[in-house]
């Protein structure tokens, strides 16, 4: 579980690494800032593209077999990015970084739901979630250490070391061993590709879900991992400012997922913290692109904090989406949610940089026409919560 869930946590550090690195990259290949956004969300169109065939050929053949070559190439990717010369090679091997993390996720959960016995799924999405969170703020950090020192091609460089490290990890570590209580269901021929697929999106509570959680990571992935960073600069932050401000977003993001994954243990609970959160997400974006910023940094954390905190409630769409499918399409389900949210990811990082092309400037106002839809965004996911299902018995936990 551990190796399986260091892949995860590597795959957040190559996505949010680029919004830091963005600038250094478009500057030394000539690239305006919203053609770097959209070479940038080229990453999360081959993570999202892949997601199902990668959740279907984990069902299929395990986890023990796919995740450690998947996570081999990711590394040649981000290898091959620090040596590109051109904005076409930045979306190429982006693209490819992309595809070859796009079995990360669902391959954990995938581990934790044939490991671990039913009740524990929940929290160990929570640990997945907390991952994200993380993640972003390892990626970030990395970056704002690295890049003064020794340039972005060669902390690209060390983020493809890190991701060896993980492919050799899940090589070693990642076994075929079950749960008692999940051995009868899990040896179960598996269903041929077709079939699993309609047997997950015929179901209204994955699709349900799919939303929900497309919507809220357009708002972690587009908006938090990279956007924020190019708005607080529009406030007047500097970039390392930006940078410390925009990992407390990660921290908000893994506390929240860790507490809402342990501490919410029934469906309908699971349905009023994914209402409320939203509903708070909304306000926080609000004030992060209308209002006037505060003037102490204790005041910007706690405000950042808190809009990673409500999105972090997420990883519950999970837990929701999973209760009414058999063990034989865990994989396909949680890929399904999270194609869902790299479709919205996609969305949100590509869309605003279109607009300000269009604009063509970036001041503060610009930032804010492009970047409103964000809000609207979050009280539709608010209003789709309430249509999910809770009536499932306490073993589909899972």
């Amino acid at each position: 579980m551990v190796a399986a869930t260091s892949f995860v946590l590597v795959h957040i550090i190559i996505e949010h690494s680029y919004g830091a690195l963005q600038s250094s990259i478009a500057r030394d290949l000539h690239m305006a800032l919203g053609e770097s956004a959209i070479f940038a969300g080229f990453y999360l169109a081959g993570y999202g593209l892949c997601q199902i065939p990668a959740g279907l050929l984990l069902d299929r053949y395990g986890a023990r077999h796919i995740l450690w070559i998947a996570a081999l190439f990711a590394a040649v990717s981000m290898l091959l990015l620090s040596w590109v010369e051109s904005p076409l090679g930045v979306g190429a091997t982006r693209f490819t970084a992309g595809v070859t993390t796009s079995f990360a996720f669902s391959g954990a959960a995938l581990v934790a739901r044939r490991r671990l016995p039913p009740h524990w799924f929940t929290p160990a999405m929570g640990i997945l979630e907390a991952s994200v969170g993380l993640g972003g703020a390892v990626g970030l950090a990395l970056v704002d250490t690295l890049l003064p020192v020794i340039g972005w091609r060669e902390t690209v460089q060390v983020i493809a070391g890190l991701t060896a490290l993980t492919s050799l990890a899940c090589l070693v570590c990642i076994r075929t061993r079950r749960a008692p209580l999940v051995v009868a269901e899990a040896s179960e021929k598996p269903l041929p590709f077709r079939e699993a697929l309609v047997v997950v999106w015929s179901n209204a509570q994955v699709r349900r879900c799919a939303l929900i959680y497309g919507i809220m990571m357009g708002n972690v992935f587009g908006f938090a991992g990279f956007w924020n960073i190019q708005l607080m600069e529009a406030w007047g932050a500097s970039f390392d400012e930006s940078l410390s401000d925009n990992v407390a977003i990660m921290i908000g993001l893994a506390v929240s997922a860790l507490l809402v994954g342990g501490l919410t243990r029934t469906f309908r609970a699971m349905r009023i913290v994914l209402i409320v959160s939203n509903i708070g997400a909304a306000v926080m974006l609000t004030f992060d692109l209308f209002v006037p910023w505060p003037t102490t940094q204790s005041a910007i954390f706690v405000e950042m904090f808190c809009l990673g905190f409500f999105l972090g409630s997420s990883i519950l769409t999970f837990a929701l989406a999973c209760a009414p499918m058999p063990l034989r399409v865990v994989a396909t389900a949680v890929a399904v949610v999270n194609c869902a949210g790299l479709v919205g990811a996609v969305f949100v990082e590509a869309i605003p940089g279109v607009i300000l092309q269009v604009l063509g400037s970036s001041t503060l106002n610009d930032m804010q026409i492009a970047l409103v839809m964000v809000v609207p965004m979050a009280l539709i996911a608010a209003w789709a919560a309430r249509g999910l299902k809770t009536d499932y018995p306490p073993v589909a936990h899972a």
